[in-house]
């Protein structure tokens, strides 16, 4: 009897696992699941990337998270402050149609978003209020080297997002004037076309007043000259901005 209990504690003993030997074992099954999963979305064409809880959150708070508060608000100050002055809209220009489209995100939604990220976005907030904080102070004191450095490594660091070779080494940006009317855009996309020049972005900004707009045609720096002299040929005005 006790050689049978004893074979019966030895088959125990060998069914059981041992607590670091599970561990590795639901690890390199969560591993292969993630790598799966990786190789599926690559298979769609984007682009993984795996990234723990604490560094997403940082990231989006910046990448993200943030951009959504500046936008808002910039909006917010601009109709607080100049609420009397209604021509401050004829006077705005792409940049703040740009910075402010944001602004006009569900707010429901956003509200949910920056509490459940709270403390990485206050700490986004404090850093960017710094940084305007330092801006604020160059103007202030005429320190025009300093500003123009501060402009110059916000440009190049812009550069550096694009995939893109020809266009991290630099990009122009033309404006034209064209008519509110179908069939404008697509003028000017196929005079450039049929120029062989690449549109990197483009962008178009209504008159206030109506019946005529401008396109922003971003292309890379190297065909900002080619790009103009195409379009002169085919009867537009354009003018390079950047």
């Amino acid at each position: 009897m006790r050689d049978v209990g004893g074979g019966r504690d030895r088959c125990r003993r060998r069914d059981r696992v041992h607590p670091d030997r599970r561990r590795r074992e639901l690890g390199g099954e969560r591993l292969a699941a993630v790598e799966r999963l990786e190789r599926w979305i690559g298979r769609i064409g984007a682009q993984p990337a795996r990234l723990s809880p604490e560094r997403h959150d940082r990231l989006v708070a910046f990448a993200s998270h943030l951009p959504q508060v500046a936008s808002t608000s910039l909006m917010g100050l601009a109709a607080a402050e100049e609420a009397g002055e209604p021509e401050i809209l004829l006077l705005a220009a792409g940049g703040f149609r740009d910075l402010t489209r944001l602004a006009a995100s569900n707010p429901s939604l956003w509200s949910e978003i920056l509490l459940a990220n709270r403390d990485q976005v206050a700490a986004a907030i404090d850093l960017y209020v710094s940084r305007l904080v330092s801006i604020r102070d160059e103007v202030l004191e005429g320190r025009g080297g300093d500003v123009e450095r501060t402009f110059d490594e916000a440009k190049r660091a812009r550069l550096t997002l694009a995939t893109k070779p020809t266009v991290r080494a630099g990009v122009a940006v033309v404006q034209v004037e064209i008519p509110d009317e179908p069939g404008a855009l697509a003028r000017i996309t196929a005079v450039l076309g049929e120029g062989r020049v690449n549109i990197e972005d483009l962008q178009i900004v209504h008159a206030p007043e109506g019946g005529r707009g401008t396109v922003h045609v971003t292309v890379a720096a190297a065909a900002a000259e080619e790009a103009g002299e195409v379009l002169v040929a085919a009867g537009y005005d354009p003018i390079r901005l950047a």
